[in-house]
């Protein structure tokens, strides 16, 4: 191989390491949001659905940065 085909598989390679910690995020977002309702306090479960918010907000953020795969 040559060294620019290693740097363009090195690049794909952290696209994609990008991309699966964004659904892992995206994951969390769901879990926290599904634990929010389950609170018995009210105040704990918005406390988790502002968490899960930003998380959301932030994934969102995330997702815009990357480059696009196309």
């Amino acid at each position: 191989m040559t060294g620019s085909c290693q740097k363009r598989k090195a690049e794909n390679n952290q696209r994609g390491d990008n991309y699966t910690l964004l659904t892992v995020l995206f994951a969390l977002v769901l879990f926290f949001t599904a634990v929010s309702q389950r609170l018995r306090s009210p105040t704990m479960g918005l406390t988790v659905l502002t968490g899960a918010t930003v998380l959301m907000v932030v994934g969102i953020g995330l997702l815009i940065a990357f480059p696009k795969i196309v």
